[in-house]
């Protein structure tokens, strides 16, 4: 393997060890609440806009069309390689040739579905919430996120 894809690697399962077991970079002392409201109070933080999520809430209406352009191409994808398939069976003889286009097309779709998936359900998709009686747009955070807001549970709302 290459130096710089060893490099990614390594560095990748680092960042998921840290990740995982909650391990920081930099000093980040979380919020310290009362043992009266612990398991009622939920953190949030006001969301900033992001390039990303302007592109998932603008192609949010366009979801089921593009599911069903997706599936469209999927069932398309099934019957190249059915006829593929069909073709080697009937000359009783394996040509790799006919496996080269429905194999493109795999490997098209499958990005095509990937790039789909990560532009409409963008990073802040399912962490966005509403609070009662609060203007903004707000997320979920943890208690030691910057810009974290201790609020009762019982007024924050999923979108």
């Amino acid at each position: 393997m290459k130096n710089s894809f060893v490099f990614v690697i390594v560095l990748l399962t680092v960042i998921i060890i840290m990740s995982s077991f909650g391990l920081y970079l930099d000093n980040v002392t979380p919020i310290q609440l009362p043992k009266s409201v612990e398991g009622r109070v939920l953190f949030v933080c006001p969301m900033a806009h992001s390039f990303w999520d302007s592109i998932s809430h603008g192609l949010a209406p366009y979801f089921k069309y593009i599911s069903m352009g997706l599936l469209f191409c999927g069932i398309v994808l099934l019957f190249f390689w059915g006829w593929a398939l069909y073709q080697n069976l009937i000359k009783d003889e394996f040509k790799k040739e006919a496996f080269v286009n429905p194999w493109a097309f795999t490997k098209i779709l499958i990005w095509a579905v990937v790039l789909a998936t990560m532009l409409v359900h963008g990073p802040n998709r399912y962490r966005e919430v509403k609070i009662d009686n609060a203007q903004g747009n707000w997320v979920l955070c943890e208690a030691d996120s910057t810009g974290a807001k201790p609020v009762s549970a019982d007024a924050v709302h999923a979108k």
